[in-house]
């Protein structure tokens, strides 16, 4: 809408400014504000549409955050029921609220969260490569860690159960992270109560044992005392008789050694005498052997040199032989070089080539001059025969030779004369001298004297003196005692003692159904993000997206009005 302006020509007809420019009253029209919104309703939906958007990007670009539970209780009597099935003297064993008091002050144990963390994979599971990396990630991982127990402040009792939280983007690492964090301080706990019962048993098993050890050390020292005293009253009779004995016993082992003596003597003549003759004997066959070995060797050496001499002759007589048949041969190869004869020529041509050669009538293959096989064959046959590193394989005969040159090196005969340790089977007359020998060296009566175990049936007066000795240790009571070998049916309380131990020592802890917590509800992994909340971000980005619209709303319409009054006033 124009206005036109004033002029001096136009002054008759004034016209009125518009309805913007008149001074506002006091109060506030609802109505014209809604009117305001309704004109600007499309920069209200645009800023509600532009907070929209940036609330879903806002959604779409941050991580989703899930949060995990797990929550315990205190354990019942059941659940550490193995920890009192046994008595120990001053060992009451362990209530639920005092392992539930240890589980709860070890589950806020940071050296646990880190145990877990290190052994359940976590760093792998986030990408840490080396230990820095590691000690990052658990502060990152564990930040979110926060652990609920109710106090008695907040009006809660002990059978309420407390709570583990942990908040993370991957769902099923925190709650498998969770229930290991709870496993392991139960096993822990669980652990640390077995070793203290362990310890009570040891403790009690130690001091029966000393108590049994004392007990039966002082029955043996009763039962000593009294066997010395019945020992000291027999010792000063007893003693007089062996005595006597012992004088009889040296008396006949001196007369038993002398009786050995004089027959030993008597065989050691005898048995020298045979040994002189052996020694002779096995010198002599050493000394024909080794004669025998002497010509043996003497034989096999001057075959030998035969034989090498025959070889070497062969040898001579082949190179010989093949320098003589060289020089036949180059004498026939310069001829057929001369006749330029390089083909062989036989009387009967096999091809073309050889058709071309002259056929020398009356010649055969046998009995043709050397210079008719060509030059080309007599220089390869020269080539050859000058090439030849040895004539040994062309000599008839040679390789027998060797081999019986061989057999003479290695003569068994002389191998089995040297090789041998004993000439004793070879020497007549031997076995007759080491039988004589070996009946000497077990003689029967000196071997029965060095067997005899006991002279006493060589004593006559023995009988008497042990007699004698025997009504003095026929005391039978003093016999129990030192042939007692336990004295437990002797000693008040043992029985009662042992009962204990053994009870003790066959005590088995089972610990595999035992809770020092229980376990209200384990962790899952989260269905749903707990940050951020979708539903939340949008609704307070359209709210925020409406309240800036009617700002902007209202800020445009200021915006006007001061254009139009400052057009108006213009």
């Amino acid at each position: 809408m124009k206005f036109r302006p004033l002029d001096s020509r136009n002054t008759s007809k004034i016209v009125p400014p518009p309805e913007a420019y008149y001074h506002s009253q006091d109060e506030v029209s609802l109505i014209e504000l809604w009117a305001i919104l309704i004109r600007k309703k499309n920069i209200i939906i645009i800023t509600v549409v532009v907070c929209f958007v940036l609330a879903v990007g806002y959604l779409l670009t941050e991580p989703k955050v899930y949060k995990s539970e797990v929550s315990f209780a205190p354990p019942q009597a059941t659940d550490i029921h193995p920890f009192n099935t046994i008595e120990i003297a001053g060992f009451t064993g362990f209530t639920a609220e005092a392992l539930y008091s240890r589980f709860l002050s070890t589950i806020s144990s940071n050296a646990v969260y880190r145990k877990v963390f290190d052994e359940a994979g976590v760093a792998s599971v986030m990408g840490g490569e080396d230990e820095d990396e590691n000690n990052v990630l658990f502060q990152e991982f564990t930040e979110s860690l926060q652990l609920h127990i109710p106090t008695k402040e907040q009006g809660a009792d002990y059978s309420q159960p407390a709570s583990l939280y942990l908040e993370g983007t991957n769902p099923e690492l925190i709650s498998r992270y969770l229930n290991a964090v709870v496993k392991e301080v139960n096993s822990q706990v669980i652990t640390e109560a077995s070793a203290v019962v362990q310890q009570k048993i040891d403790a009690r098993l130690h001091q029966i044992s000393q108590e049994i050890a004392r007990s039966r050390e002082i029955a043996v020292r009763k039962r000593q005392d009294e066997v010395a005293r019945m020992i000291e009253e027999d010792s000063i009779a007893r003693q007089q008789i062996l005595d006597e004995i012992a004088i009889a016993y040296s008396k006949a082992e001196k007369e038993r050694l002398a009786e050995i003596s004089r027959l030993q003597e008597e065989d050691s003549i005898k048995r020298q005498k045979i040994l002189d003759e052996i020694t002779t004997l096995r010198e002599h066959a050493s000394l024909k052997r080794e004669e025998e070995i002497v010509r043996l060797e003497e034989e096999n050496r001057i075959k030998r040199e035969q034989i090498k001499d025959t070889i070497s002759s062969l040898r001579s007589n082949a190179k010989a032989k093949r320098l003589d048949r060289i020089a036949a041969l180059q004498e026939a190869a310069e001829i057929a070089q001369k006749i330029e004869l390089t083909g062989v020529i036989t009387p009967f041509a096999q091809n073309d080539a050889q058709r071309k050669q002259p056929v020398i009538e009356g010649f055969g293959l046998a009995n043709m001059p050397l210079y008719l096989l060509g030059e080309k064959a007599l220089r390869a046959e020269i080539e050859g025969l000058l090439s030849r590193p040895s004539d040994d394989p062309f000599i008839p005969d040679l390789r027998s030779l060797q081999d019986q040159l061989k057999q003479l090196e290695t003569n068994e005969e002389v191998e089995a004369l040297k090789a041998r340790q004993d000439d004793d089977p070879f020497i007549v007359g031997l076995p007759k001298l080491l039988d004589q020998l070996k009946q000497l060296e077990t003689n029967e009566r000196i071997e029965a004297l060095k067997s005899r175990k006991s002279n006493a049936p060589f004593i006559p007066e023995l009988i008497e003196l042990e007699a004698r000795l025997l009504r003095l240790e026929n005391n039978r009571l003093q016999e129990k005692l030192q042939s007692r070998v336990n004295d437990d049916p002797f000693i008040p309380e043992l029985r009662k003692l042992e009962l204990e131990e053994q009870k003790m020592r066959t005590f088995l802890l089972d610990t595999s159904q035992t809770f020092s917590a229980r376990i209200d509800q384990a962790a899952y992994p989260a269905g749903a993000p707990h940050k951020p909340r979708s539903d939340l971000i949008l609704m307070l980005g359209a709210m925020l997206g409406l309240m800036l619209g009617v700002l902007f709303a209202f800020f445009a319409h200021f915006i006007t009005t001061a254009r139009l009054r400052k057009s108006a006033s213009g």
